[in-house]
């Protein structure tokens, strides 16, 4: 599918790697293909299996030699994003499949995170993997829920995935220097299916995971800072979903698009009950070709558009032509996009790119190297609130204060302070600064939290 020109374009191409689910492609700026994957497999924009791409799914899925009966079967499990400050560099991130065949009460998992680093620059402009199946962390992660949405600097990432059986995410920065320590993020609202997708909003202000067996879960994101903060979980009720629930949202980042196997739903972010704002915008015509066309995997587009795959082998796609309208003023189009070949439970798992980075210098953003908890409670306290010349911030569970930033909303470091010695109280001198609202990190000895405040 070519997005480059003024009209969607779909080709055949025959190519000597199959799509079982896991997938994604990355293009340089200009539009052009540097490689896809499979889940197992790596291939450049010839169609051939760039060199050390030749397997990244290291462990059980490729000893079971499943890899050769057509990639990774997990959808969303793989990821491509383009290596901040580089050009010609890109990360493919993965979700790897484990389970212990000496337990029979062993569930299926990703025993971690893990990258390959591509330099498409090397072998003649070919490309090769040049880091190979390096764990960004090891840990209990469901598959399948891997997603990715620019910091707010326009250039580094965000990485966030689950882990399994729990209420906690894990956040990742990408930046200049790889992916960082992870941090995690727990909300107070456990899932316990292995089944879901996750999204961000293209604006990054939400993080949504719909998983069919526990319901939709809403989470506010910080994308300057990392931080999520659960915001409102509703169950779905009386709908055959089928193994998963397809996800999408509007190029507006208002609108959320739920596939429910033949009917596809739409809820509206800007409600005050999110749940209650529910709309069916499109029922299954009873259209077959040669198999059921329902509702399944679903992608926003380049051109704001929303595609959507069906759960058993067909040759069309459905189209959301205008996703950013209210209703069924969005215009669903089934089985709208004809394909050349077979397609079932494939749609590529990309990030919403945006504007391009701008050209500001790299300036890697501090992390700690631990990992811990962040949740709401343990948020510090931070007053007056307004303020006009001091801030103290205060943590109340017996937290030390160790380094402090105060930055703006557009993440740009304004004031930054290293506490010594170290206490659970400090007091900030901000009269300098000029008015506005403001973001203070604090980094403790376990976790990084932050507040949101206003200089007066």
């Amino acid at each position: 599918m070519d997005f480059n020109d003024d009209s969607l374009s779909v080709s055949y191409l025959d190519k000597h790697m199959d799509m079982r689910g896991s997938n994604t492609s990355v293009c340089n700026t200009d539009g052009e293909l540097m490689f896809y994957t499979n889940g197992c497999y790596v291939a450049n924009a010839e169609h051939k299996i760039i060199k050390g791409g030749d397997s990244v799914m290291p462990g059980l899925w490729t000893e079971f030699e499943y890899c050769d009966r057509g990639g990774y079967t997990a959808s969303n499990s793989s990821l491509a994003l383009p290596a901040p400050c580089s050009e010609n560099a890109y990360y493919l991130f993965m979700l790897d499949f484990y389970i212990d065949v000496t337990d029979t009460t062993s569930f299926i998992h990703s025993s971690g995170l893990l990258y390959n680093l591509i330099d498409m620059d090397l072998d003649e402009g070919k490309g090769e993997v040049i880091i190979n199946n390096e764990f960004v962390f090891s840990d209990t992660l469901r598959r399948g829920e891997l997603a990715a949405t620019r910091h707010v600097n326009g250039r580094d990432w965000w990485i966030v995935v689950s882990k399994r059986n729990t209420d906690c995410f894990f956040t990742i920065l990408l930046n200049e220097n790889g992916p960082q320590e992870p941090v995690r993020h727990c909300t107070g609202q456990l899932w316990d299916h292995d089944s879901g997708v996750m999204k961000f909003s293209p604006d990054g202000k939400y993080l949504v995971l719909s998983k069919f067996q526990n319901g939709m879960f809403v989470h506010r994101f910080d994308n300057a800072t990392g931080a999520i903060v659960f915001e409102e979980k509703f169950q779905f009720t009386g709908e055959n979903f089928p193994i998963s629930a397809g996800l999408a949202i509007s190029h507006n980042s208002r609108f959320v698009y739920q596939s429910g196997n033949r009917k596809l739903f739409q809820y509206d972010l800007q409600a005050d009950n999110i749940g209650l704002s529910k709309i069916t915008v499109a029922e299954w015509d009873g259209f077959m070709n040669p198999q059921i066309t329902n509702f399944l995997l679903s992608h926003l587009g380049p051109d704001g558009k929303i595609y959507i795959c069906s759960f058993q082998s067909t040759y069309n796609l459905h189209v959301i032509e205008k996703p950013d309208k209210r209703g069924v003023a969005c215009e669903v189009k089934q089985h709208h996009i004809e394909l050349p070949s077979l397609n079932s439970v494939s749609i590529p798992n990309m990030p919403y790119y945006g504007s391009e980075p701008d050209n500001s210098p790299c300036d890697s953003l501090l992390l700690l190297d631990t990992v811990d908890d962040l949740s709401e409670s343990e948020y510090p306290l931070v007053y007056p609130n307004p303020t006009s010349d001091y801030l103290t911030i205060e943590l109340e569970n017996g937290d030390k204060l160790v380094y402090m930033e105060i930055r703006d909303m557009n993440g740009k470091l304004i004031q930054a302070m290293k506490r010594a010695p170290y206490g659970n109280t400090v007091e900030l001198d901000i009269s300098d600064i000029d008015k506005g609202m403001y973001m203070v990190v604090v980094y403790t000895s376990r976790m990084i939290l932050s507040r949101k405040f206003i200089k007066q």
